[in-house]
């Protein structure tokens, strides 16, 4: 009776765990969201720490959304800022975090693509900011696919030594993102940000069609043979 009982529970736990992560579609969009500072409209938008770190904080740009924010270390002072660059399906949204970054801390947050969107996430990005690019500071981020969870990558940024692009193969529609900065002895930053690349991929459906036709022109192809 204990076993069944301890299982129930930690059924529950799971249960209402995976409905805290999973985002929420249709979501509000991020210059719609309260506390959004509309830098430019929709492509620049601002958020304090206050807003982004608070339980629950998730928006959506076009169609990305950016959900289940948790920090560990002392982030405080630290402003979140979402940019889009470039056109579809080849845009590129960026999530930076600024501020006076003398204390160590990581932020872990989730990348959906609107499942109404064609597109997929190819490529991630690292960089490190600081006007100066003074000291040794380091960011390392760490990447797991969520859906459909074939993939996982990490990546290390310094002054002296970009980071490497993170190339997710094939392209993923949810990915949970782990950054974990650390200031320098000599010197800090001012920010770091993470850039995600999409490209456009054929849907389901139009892939089944593409492999029915090639079945039947091979079909064909046969037949002719045979009867010649």
């Amino acid at each position: 009776m204990r076993q069944l009982t301890l299982l129930a529970t930690g059924l529950i736990v799971l249960g209402v765990g995976s409905l805290m992560a999973a985002p929420v579609f249709p979501a509000t969009q991020c210059d719609a969201t309260p506390g959004a500072i509309v830098i430019t409209d929709p492509i620049d938008i601002l958020f304090l720490n206050a807003t982004w770190t608070a339980p629950g904080f998730q928006c959506e740009q076009t169609d990305k959304l950016f959900s289940d924010f948790t920090t560990s270390g002392n982030a405080s002072g630290v402003t979140m800022r979402l940019i889009l660059q470039g056109t579809e399906p080849n845009d590129i949204h960026t999530i930076n975090f600024n501020g006076n970054l003398v204390n160590a801390f990581s932020v872990s947050f989730t990348v959906t693509v609107d499942p109404m969107s064609p597109e997929r996430t190819h490529k991630v990005t690292l960089d490190l900011i600081s006007p100066s690019e003074s000291g040794n500071p380091t960011v390392r981020k760490n990447v797991t696919e969520l859906a459909p969870g074939v993939f996982s990558g990490s990546a290390t940024a310094t002054f002296a030594v970009p980071a490497i692009p993170i190339i997710v193969n094939p392209a993923a529609s949810s990915l949970r993102v782990t950054d974990i900065y650390t200031p320098g002895i000599n010197g800090s930053s001012t920010g770091f940000g993470n850039g995600f690349f999409q490209q456009a991929v054929p849907e389901p459906g139009t892939t089944a069609l593409f492999g029915a036709g090639l079945l039947a022109l091979g079909f064909i192809s046969r037949r002719r043979r045979t009867n010649s």
